[in-house]
C-alpha cells in the first residue's frame, strides 16, 4: 500500500499545480453520491473524538438555513502537529476536501480555523486560496481565521464562539452547532484530517478506503511521535498497535484489580472535593507502578486545605492509605 495523505509531501508547500499532477482533478461527482462514498467508507473524525462524518452530515443537511463548512487546524493538543503539516504543506487537499463537504451539504461559505502561531500553516492555507480564487465557479467563498492559541480553543463549538463574539471558550448544552452555529445557521465542523480523506476518497471511492484499517475504523491515520509527523500509518504499523493495545489492556487489568470501592474510601469520602475525586481516578490510572507513591503524594499536597472536609478526604493527608490500597492489589514498588 502506498502514501495515501503524505503522497508527493515535500518540504515546500505543494503547488496547485503539483497537486493536481500528483492526485488530479476533483471528479464532478452529484452531492448524492459523495455523501454516499463518504457513508460507504466508514470516516470517523481524525481530531480525537472519531465520530461518524457521514452521521455528522446528515445532522447538518437535516437543519435549517445555509449551512457552513469549517475545517479544524487549530490543533490544540500541544503533541500533536499533523493538522499543521497538512495545511502547512498539502492546504490544496483539504481545500479539496472542503469543497466537497460544502456540495455534499449546500455550503457556500468555507472557514479555516487556523492557530495564531503556527503561522506557516495559515499563510500556506492563504497562498493556496490564492492560485484558487473562484471555487466552484466562484459559487462557494474561502478565508482563513485566526485563533487564539488555547487548548481548548480548538473545540468546535469554541471556534464558533470565536468567529461569532470574539471569545475562545467552549459552549455547553444545547444546541449543536450542527443546528446552530455560525450566524445561527448550522454549521459543520470538521478536522483538517478528516476533511483532507474526504478528498481522497471523493477520487478513489470508499471501497479503496476500506482497503486499509479494521472494519470498525476503516482508513489510514496521521500520527504524530516526538512532535513530529510520522506519516500514514501503514500494514507495518498495525502489528505496532496491536502490541500498545496489548500494553494498554495488562495496564487496565492491573488498574482493575484495586477495589473501586476501596479506592473511593480512602481517596473520595468527601464529596465537596472533586478534586479529591479526580485524585482517586489518578490513583487508579497509574497503580502498579513504582512511582504510584510520589505521583499520589504530590497530587495530595495540592488538594483544598483540610477545613470543610470530611474525615476520609485526602486533603487531612490520607495518602500513605491509598497509596497502600493500591499497591497491596497491584504488587507495586514497596520502596
Amino acid at each position: 500500500m502506498g502514501e495515501r495523505l503524505l503522497q508527493g509531501v515535500g518540504v515546500e508547500p505543494m503547488t496547485l499545480e503539483s497537486h493536481l499532477r500528483v492526485h488530479g482533478p476533483l471528479p464532478a461527482a452529484t452531492p448524492e453520491v459523495l455523501a454516499s462514498e463518504i457513508e460507504r467508507a466508514g470516516l470517523r473524525g481524525r481530531g480525537g473524538g472519531g465520530f461518524p462524518l457521514a452521521r455528522k452530515l446528515a445532522a447538518v443537511k437535516r437543519a435549517r438555513g445555509r449551512p457552513t463548512v469549517i475545517v479544524n487546524g487549530c490543533e490544540g493538543e500541544p503533541l500533536s502537529a499533523k493538522d499543521g503539516l497538512l495545511l502547512g504543506l498539502l492546504a490544496h487537499l483539504v481545500i479539496d476536501g472542503a469543497l466537497c463537504l460544502a456540495r455534499v451539504i449546500g455550503s457556500s461559505e468555507i472557514l479555516i480555523a487556523v492557530d495564531e502561531l503556527n503561522i506557516r500553516a495559515g499563510e500556506a492555507a492563504l497562498q493556496a486560496l490564492e492560485q484558487r480564487p473562484k471555487l466552484d465557479d466562484g459559487r462557494i467563498s474561502a478565508q482563513v481565521v485566526w485563533t487564539p492559541t488555547g487548548y481548548v480553543g480548538g473545540q468546535e463549538t469554541a471556534i464558533v464562539r470565536w468567529c461569532e463574539d470574539g471569545i475562545a471558550k467552549p459552549r455547553f448544552g444545547a444546541p449543536r452547532v450542527t443546528e446552530r452555529g455560525i450566524g445561527r445557521r448550522p454549521t459543520l465542523v470538521a478536522n483538517a484530517e478528516t476533511v483532507a480523506h474526504v478528498a481522497l476518497i471523493a477520487r478513489h471511492g470508499g471501497r479503496w478506503f476500506r482497503q486499509a484499517g479494521t472494519d470498525a475504523d476503516p482508513g489510514t491515520a496521521l500520527i504524530t511521535v516526538g512532535g513530529r509527523p510520522a506519516g500514514d500509518l501503514r500494514d507495518r504499523a498495525r502489528t505496532r498497535a496491536e502490541r500498545a493495545a496489548d500494553v494498554g489492556g495488562r495496564l487496565q487489568r492491573a488498574a482493575a484489580r484495586v477495589p473501586a470501592r476501596r479506592l473511593r474510601r480512602r481517596l473520595g469520602r468527601c464529596r465537596r472535593c472533586r478534586r479529591g475525586q479526580a485524585l482517586a481516578r489518578r490513583a487508579r490510572a497509574v497503580a502498579g507502578t513504582a512511582r504510584s507513591r510520589d505521583r499520589v503524594r504530590a497530587a495530595g499536597q495540592r488538594l483544598p486545605g483540610r477545613r470543610g472536609h470530611a474525615g476520609g478526604c485526602l486533603a487531612r493527608g490520607r495518602e500513605r492509605g491509598a497509596v497502600r490500597a493500591v499497591r497491596e492489589r497491584t504488587g507495586g514498588d514497596r520502596g
